[in-house]
């Protein structure tokens, strides 16, 4: 299933848009690789009862370590869950007809796809190769440090199975991260698109409209006013498309930016925390997948959010067109920049807020500060106590859903 994905996104950044038709091709490798699919599940039930088990026999806390790799598996299992989803609710054909289709029949947004969709590949095939390492390694090790007695007693196979999930639960998480990038990065240039044209039109309105004589300035406002309203419909179909995104990836947004931004900071004190350099690399390079997931969650939707309303700007900049009196016009504009100014049109985080430059460097803020205050008490453990850390921790969750909270209640509906 996810394969089909994997290749799909493959031929947009290789070959031509027209290659989908030939993708069938690849249906009996997707059903193949569904194989590790199943017993990633198989693994992933495997796992998650021997964390129960633990946790209900056991009152000792989770260590770092154990949450990191907890967070993975969540973030994976979860992308599966939602890989699934899209799939049945029919939202990856609607993305493919609709937004995906249409964007690269366009030359100039289907060139600046396609470089969008070789920097996914490339950062899927390092983390593919670092997983395969990790894995080579990790089953290598195992084979030096556990009798016969323990592999013939089925302690091996449980962690092949636990090492298909390793493998194929990233894969999963990448797939659905690559699926999110490529729909709203097609719309964010199409929005630029429609920008760069609008421009075109009003710059051009703008040098006739003093230069022409009466009648031929008539007739240059009457054309501006044909082609505002036909901007005006075809900025209200861009509007639909983003509205139709957000309502497939709200949930999506909001859980994966949940448990990537906690997994992040368990992550980076983990890290702190390591002393052999492989393990310090391994951890490093989970650092960059967390960034990497963070930037695509809340960049491209930032920007999808600034070229909406570019709008506006234009209109303003564009004074030629005002000093011409014409009242068609002015009805239009002002019409055309209410509606934009005054619209929720945006990847939002469940529908309740949009994704914007504000609210990116309002959290990243919060989870730095959580980060840098969480270290600061324990390099202080040692000479003092140990529950300062744990406190200060919960000082913090609470400093932080206040805040969060603050921006809801102050904000409402209106982006910020």
């Amino acid at each position: 299933m996810t394969l089909n994905y994997f290749v799909q996104i493959s031929a947009l950044s290789i070959g031509d848009y027209k290659s989908y038709g030939s993708l069938r091709r690849f249906g009996v490798v997707a059903r193949i690789v569904s194989i590790f699919g199943v017993c990633a599940l198989f693994s992933a039930y495997h796992f998650y009862t021997a964390i129960i088990k633990s946790l209900g026999v056991s009152t000792q806390a989770l260590n770092l370590e154990q949450i990191f790799i907890i967070g993975w598996h969540t973030q994976s299992l979860l992308s599966m869950m939602f890989i699934i989803h899209w799939q049945t609710s029919g939202s990856i054909k609607l993305i493919k007809e609709n937004i995906l289709i249409s964007s690269t029949e366009k030359q100039i947004t289907w060139l600046k796809l396609k470089k969008t969709c070789r920097l996914i590949l490339t950062i899927v095939v390092c983390n593919v190769t670092v997983l395969m390492i990790n894995l080579v390694y990790n089953w290598t090790t195992f084979f030096r440090t556990r009798p016969i007695r323990v592999i013939i007693e089925f302690g091996f196979f449980r962690d092949v199975f636990h090492s298909i999930y390793s493998l194929y639960g990233p894969y999963a998480w990448h797939i659905s991260l690559c699926i999110f990038i490529v729909t709203v990065k097609s719309l964010e240039l199409e929005l630029r698109e429609f920008n760069t044209n609008f421009k075109k039109i009003l710059d051009s309105h703008a040098l006739t409209l003093f230069t022409d004589v009466f009648n031929e300035a008539q007739i240059t406002q009457n054309k501006l006013t044909r082609a505002l309203l036909n901007k005006y419909v075809e900025h209200r179909k861009l509007a639909e498309k983003v509205t139709k995104v957000d309502e497939i990836f709200k949930f999506y947004v909001l859980i994966m930016l949940i448990t990537g931004g906690a997994h992040t900071i368990f992550t980076v004190l983990s890290t702190i925390r390591q002393k052999g350099w492989i393990h310090m690399v391994f951890f490093a390079y989970d650092i960059f997948l967390c960034v990497w997931h963070l930037l695509g969650l809340c960049i491209i939707p930032a920007q999808v959010y600034r070229e909406f309303r570019a709008v506006n700007d234009q209109l303003y900049r564009h004074t030629d067109i005002w000093m011409a009196y014409n009242l068609e016009v002015y009805e239009i504009c002002q019409m055309f920049s209410e509606n934009v100014s005054r619209s929720s049109i945006g990847i939002s985080l469940c529908g309740f807020i949009l994704i914007t430059n504000r609210v990116i460097f309002t959290v990243s803020f919060l989870h730095y500060l959580f980060a840098y205050v969480w270290y600061r008490n324990y390099i202080n453990q040692k000479s003092r106590d140990k529950n300062n850390a744990f406190r200060c921790l919960q000082h913090m969750l609470s400093f932080a859903s206040n805040c969060n909270l603050a921006v809801i209640i102050n904000h409402g509906d209106t982006p910020i």
